[in-house]
C-alpha cells in the first residue's frame, strides 16, 4: 500500500514556514499570531516536505537538522495519510497518523554545540527532552518516538542519516485536516493558510512596520 506522508520543523533559530508570524524566543508563539521583525514566514515552505512511499511503505526525505523554540524540545511533525491518490490535495483529505518525532539528548547537545545552532543557545535556553510534554505522551504504552540516527562520517557536521518505523492503521478513521484554514492551534503546522487570516496578519504587519 502507497501512503502519504508529511514532514515538518522549524529552522535553526526556531521559526517554521508557513506561518502568519511567529516570535520563537517566546512562549507568546504559542497564541499563533506573534510577529517577526522581518513579517511572516506564510510564503516560505523551507523544512516542509511531502514524499509518497513505495509500495512497501518505504519513504526517505532529505533535510536539514531542525532547530528549536521556547517552551518545547526539538521536534519533526509528521502526518500519514494512507491510499494516497493522485489528483487529491493533500489538504482535502483525511489522515490516519498525525505525530512527532524526537531525537536523543546526547544527538542534540553534538548538533547544537556547532554553528549556526550555538549561536541560539546563546540567546535561549532550550527545552531539554524530560521536559517536554509532548514527549513523555508520545512515549506512553510501548511507543518508542525516536529515531535512530547514525553519523555519515567522524561527526555531526559530516551529515547524518536517521530511520524509524511508524505502524499506521490504514482503515481507521481518518482525522480531519484544516484544509485551506489556519489551524486554530497555532502553535500547530498549518496545511495552508486562510486568505482572510493571512489579509488580517498582514494589515498588523503594516501597522508595525513589518512589511511596506
Amino acid at each position: 500500500m502507497r501512503v502519504r506522508a508529511s514532514r515538518q520543523a522549524c529552522n535553526t533559530t526556531g521559526s517554521y514556514s508557513s506561518f502568519t508570524g511567529i516570535n520563537p524566543n517566546t512562549v507568546e508563539l504559542l497564541d499563533g499570531w506573534g510577529k517577526r521583525a522581518d513579517g511572516t514566514t506564510d510564503d516560505e515552505t523551507f523544512l516542509r516536505g511531502i514524499q509518497i512511499s513505495d509500495e512497501q511503505g518505504m519513504i526517505e526525505f532529505l533535510t536539514r537538522f531542525p532547530g528549536y523554540y521556547a517552551s518545547r524540545s526539538m521536534h519533526v511533525h509528521v502526518t500519514v495519510q494512507a491510499n494516497a491518490t493522485d489528483g487529491v490535495s493533500f489538504g482535502q483529505s483525511a489522515l490516519q497518523h498525525v505525530g512527532q518525532l524526537f531525537f536523543e539528548e546526547d544527538l542534540l547537545s553534538q548538533v547544537y554545540a556547532v554553528s549556526p545552532y550555538s549561536s541560539h543557545l546563546e540567546t535561549l535556553n532550550r527545552t531539554i527532552n524530560a521536559e517536554d510534554s509532548v514527549l513523555s505522551s508520545a512515549s506512553e504504552d510501548g511507543y518508542n518516538p525516536f529515531l535512530s540516527v547514525s553519523l555519515l562520517g567522524d561527526s555531526v557536521e559530516d551529515g547524518l542519516v536517521g530511520y524509524i518505523t511508524i505502524g499506521v492503521n490504514s482503515t481507521g478513521d481518518g482525522i480531519a485536516t484544516t484544509g485551506t484554514d489556519v489551524n486554530p492551534q497555532g502553535w500547530i503546522p498549518t496545511v495552508s493558510v486562510a486568505t482572510g487570516k493571512l489579509a488580517q496578519a498582514t494589515a498588523v504587519d503594516r501597522a508595525a512596520d513589518y512589511t511596506s
